[in-house]
């Protein structure tokens, strides 16, 4: 009996057992477990095996044992069971916590993954940037440097070698790039100043600094006047220097032009107003010259009063040069033929057929004509054509050329003129050439490269002030050995004149007639031309009648008045030589000057030697009075 309850009571273990692991383990894991022990402990007391046919006090014994055995071998699988469910269960967790921690080390590493992944995109996007920083960089470096309009070039600090230079060096010095780059900083200057610029070069310079002015030499071997600027950088490797090389040779050579129109404008105005006071001297002395040879003199004395008398002529020549110089001369501005006047006087230019001259002549036909005064035109020709023929020892080529031109405002506002058309007239040689100091006075008054006793040195002086009353400019070139070029630029006659930028324009404006004096007294003629010009009268000279007839060809329309010696040297009369100017100006009028000798009285129309300024001047006033009304 207490056997079968302990069999009952260990039957009753199994579902009690089973049922605590269902609860701890869930149907799902343990069922199919608790299912097999329910059907195993169903199966023991169905088929109730081994049932006792007797009875007896062990009748139950078998079957209890049975039932406990059973139940133990139940327990045992169920602990079985539990402990691989138990396990099942703990390796699932594992593996659930592995997974968990794989998930996490996964999520964990996928963010730094993330987060390296976007560290490099913003490093992929910086280095984008940067490179397209780089190439706008090398873009403007190129367009900064390359096609700056400043000449620029880099060279090795050590070594002086280029390592790039611009579009703008390449013009200026002529060189390509690939001669530039096997070229040395050193090859640009000359071989005087190598060891200034080394020296130079050697001086650091962190920022950017002027370095001062600089002969450079272009490809061509010509010089140029540069302004350095530079700075010291590193190129790449090596220490190297940026220099920017600005040409300033044409604007050095305006600079020089306008100090040398400004030092000529000043001694042209010290000149004229020496020759206006040198020129009232003269009169009273020429006067007082003239009163004296009224009288008898001893032989002494009238030798020492025709030396003062020659030396008085002399000075007016003097006095008459100081005025071209100065620019001051009484000036007739009208259109002229310049080609018609050079075919005119070419013949005379060249001079006597003893020497071995060739003429040269290359005129524009389609000229228009020139602003300017006559007989100033020919005497610049006839002073360059002068010169020209000295300096050729008479053997060699005079050359004469016009050009119609074009004048630009910067050129015009370095002549200090109107811009505009002009005429070009050029006067060459081949002669000897000018050395570069006589080429920086050549303009300039008393200045001469002749014999001093022979010429005062106011021949190129005069040129160049009459060329600028003229509303002009001349300029030349000069090499030794190889010849000279005058160049004359005159406004055509399209554009008036400005004669108040010369000073002329009141002298011009006041002119009250044109005189044709011909007299054979030299110095009668002289007094009578300083007396005339300085009373603003325009003075054609002639020293006989048939010069005279040669100046009527040009100058006919122009003359207001015959003022002619009554009586010729040769015989001629001044009468004979009105009555032939009246075939073409009937209406010319005249004032015959007599010979202090003559028997008869003084006649309407007549003054008597000697000429007295005052009387000469009130008889050409009344005479033109006369042909006015």
């Amino acid at each position: 009996m207490t056997f079968s309850l302990i069999a009952g009571t260990v039957q009753l273990t199994v579902p009690a057992y089973a049922f605590r692991l269902v609860r701890r383990f869930g149907t799902k894991n343990i069922g199919w477990l608790v299912v097999l022990t329910f059907a195993c402990l169903a199966l023991l007391h169905v088929f109730n095996p081994l049932r006792p046919v007797a009875a007896g006090p062990f009748s139950g014994v078998m079957p209890d044992t049975i039932y406990v055995v059973g139940s133990l071998l139940l327990l045992v699988g169920l602990a079985h069971g539990e402990t691989l469910v138990r396990e099942r269960g703990q390796a699932s967790s594992n593996a659930d916590r592995m997974l968990t921690d794989c998930e996490t080390r996964f999520q964990e590493r996928t963010a730094d993954l993330v987060k390296t992944n976007e560290h490099l995109r913003a490093e992929v996007a910086r280095c984008e940037k940067n490179q397209k920083a780089a190439q706008e960089s090398e873009a403007q470096y190129r367009f900064l440097f390359g096609q700056n309009p400043l000449p620029m070039c880099i060279f090795d600090h050590r070594s002086c070698r280029f390592l790039a230079v611009n579009d703008a060096a390449i013009r200026q010095y002529g060189f390509t790039e690939q001669e530039f780059l096997a070229m040395t900083a050193r090859d640009l200057v000359p071989a005087s100043a190598a060891s200034a610029f080394l020296e130079d070069s050697s001086k650091p310079c962190a920022g950017a600094e002027r370095r001062g002015l600089w002969q450079h030499i272009r490809k061509d071997r010509t010089m140029i006047d540069v302004e350095i600027t530079a700075v010291d950088f590193k190129y790449g490797n090596c220490s190297a220097r940026l220099m920017l090389a600005s040409d300033v040779t044409e604007q050095r050579r305006r600079e020089a032009g306008s100090r040398q129109l400004q030092r000529m404008e000043a001694v042209g105005h010290v000149a004229a107003g020496v020759a206006h006071h040198f020129n009232n001297i003269l009169t009273i002395i020429a006067g007082q010259v003239s009163l004296l040879e009224e009288k008898p003199q001893d032989p002494i004395s009238a030798a020492r009063l025709e030396q003062v008398s020659a030396a008085v002529t002399r000075a007016a020549g003097v006095n008459q040069q100081l005025l071209a110089a100065g620019g001051r001369q009484r000036l007739r501005i009208e259109p002229l033929a310049l080609n018609a006047l050079i075919q005119k006087l070419s013949p005379t230019l060249v001079g006597h057929p003893v020497g071995q001259i060739v003429l040269q002549t290359n005129l524009d036909p389609n000229l228009s004509p020139v602003l300017a005064d006559r007989q100033l035109v020919e005497q610049i020709m006839a002073n360059l054509a002068l010169n020209a023929r000295e300096a050729m020892a008479d053997r060699g080529t005079l050359t004469l050329s016009t050009k119609a031109v074009d004048i630009s405002e910067m050129q015009a506002q370095l002549q200090v003129l109107k811009p505009g058309p002009y005429v070009c007239l050029k006067i060459g040689d081949t002669g000897c050439g000018m050395k570069p100091e006589a080429q920086a006075h050549l303009f300039e008054p008393f200045f001469t490269t002749k014999n001093t006793g022979t010429t005062v040195g106011l021949g190129m002086a005069g040129v160049y002030g009459a060329v600028r009353q003229m509303s002009g400019w001349i300029e030349f070139t000069s090499e030794v050995g190889v010849g000279t070029e005058f160049r004359i630029y005159l406004p055509c006659s399209t554009d008036a004149p400005d004669l108040t930028k010369t000073g002329a324009s009141a002298a011009t404006a006041s002119v009250k007639g044109t005189i044709l004096l011909v007299l054979s007294d030299s110095r009668a003629r002289d007094l009578a031309r300083c007396a005339l010009d300085w009373n603003n009268y325009r003075v054609i000279e002639a020293d006989s009648g048939s010069t005279a007839l040669l100046l009527w060809q040009g100058q006919a329309s122009k003359v207001d008045l015959l003022l002619t010696d009554s009586n010729f040297p040769d015989g001629a009369t001044g009468q004979a030589l009105l009555e032939q100017l009246r075939q073409s100006r009937p209406q010319l009028k005249a004032l015959f000057v007599l010979d202090p000798r003559a028997k008869s009285g003084d006649q309407p129309g007549c003054i008597r030697q000697p000429l007295r300024p005052p009387a000469l001047l009130q008889a050409v006033q009344n005479c033109l009075t006369a042909a006015q009304a």
